[in-house]
This record gives structure tokens, C-alpha cells and sequence, in this order.
């Protein structure tokens, strides 16, 4: 497809939400805006395609104060408010993400959510192989260096060894 110019690289949501793309790598937090912006009630969902070892990543859940705050205490107040239960069962509800909290899971109320929606499940199901995005400021640098490799080999149909050898390298010069 992307040699037929029929697929962009990381084009993502404006193709798919234009119907252009029929499929999109994605968070569960989109779900929501999809349903909405497209009208669709008909959207799939499924794990990523795995070898021998499945693996994903979390994301959404980073909540911080900075040691600026001019009132830390009313913000470590809102910050317990936004990640309560209470507030991320609503959040979840209302957008489809996945929720951050395994009690909000087993509440009667996203029991039957998962019932009337099944593609809440399925984003469930990937959390057995969920991990958690490193915590440091050279994450997303490093992130785009290799997932700019992993495209190019992947459209290109190019060696992927070369291409992750140098996002290695440069990658590494991140963390000197």
C-alpha cells in the first residue's frame, strides 16, 4: 500500500477519521473521538499482531506537580480528585480509554459497559502485555529516533539490523 501511494507514513487519525485509511495504530484513549467525529457505531478493534513475545505500552496515566507550584498543596488535592476511582470510572465511560485503575474495572457499572460495548474487552485484554513508558526526559526523543527506523525498514522493505544499529547509536548519545 504505501508503494501504490495508497498509505502515508504515520498518517493516523486525519486518514482514517477521513475514511482514506481503513485501519489505524492507535490508544484506547481515541476510541471516544472516533465514535463521535466519524458517527460510527461499527468501529473493530484488535491486538497488535505478535511473533513469540506480545508486548505493548501504557500511556495517559502521568500526573505530576511541578516543584514551581505556587500552591502544591491545592494541586496534589486536584491530582487526587482527577486520578480518584470515582473520576476515572467517568473518564473511562465517557471516552473508552482503558481505565488506570484495576478497581474501576471490577465495578458493577464497567462490568456492564464491557457487555454493552465488547471492544472494551478487547482493549482489556492487551494490558497482560502492557508496559510501562519509561519516566525520563529523552523518552520521546528516543521513541521517534527508532519508530523512524522501524518505518523506514518496514516501508522501504529494507534490512531493519543497519537502520536500528544507527537509531541505537543515536539513541545512545541521548543518554551520555
Amino acid at each position: 500500500m504505501y508503494d501504490a501511494k495508497i498509505l502515508t507514513l504515520s498518517s493516523g487519525w486525519s486518514d482514517f477519521e477521513a475514511g482514506i485509511a481503513a485501519m489505524e495504530l492507535s490508544s484506547s484513549a481515541v476510541l471516544g473521538g472516533y465514535r463521535e467525529s466519524m458517527e460510527a457505531k461499527n468501529i473493530g478493534i484488535v491486538p497488535l499482531p505478535r511473533g513469540k513475545v506480545s508486548a505493548t505500552v501504557t500511556g495517559g496515566g502521568n500526573l505530576a506537580i511541578f516543584t514551581t507550584c505556587p500552591d502544591k498543596k491545592a494541586a496534589w488535592a486536584f491530582l487526587s480528585w482527577l486520578g480518584s476511582a470515582e473520576i476515572n470510572k467517568r473518564w473511562a465511560l465517557a471516552t473508552g480509554a482503558i481505565p488506570t485503575r484495576k478497581s474501576v474495572i471490577a465495578t458493577g457499572e464497567y462490568q456492564d459497559y464491557m457487555i454493552r460495548d465488547p471492544l472494551a474487552k478487547t482493549m482489556l485484554s492487551t494490558l497482560d502485555a502492557a508496559m510501562v513508558r519509561p519516566n525520563i526526559v529523552q523518552y520521546g526523543e528516543a521513541s521517534r529516533i527508532l519508530a523512524q527506523a522501524v518505518e523506514e525498514s518496514v516501508f522501504k522493505n529494507t534490512d531493519p539490523k543497519p537502520l536500528l544499529n544507527k537509531a541505537k547509536a543515536e539513541v545512545d548519545k541521548l543518554f551520555k
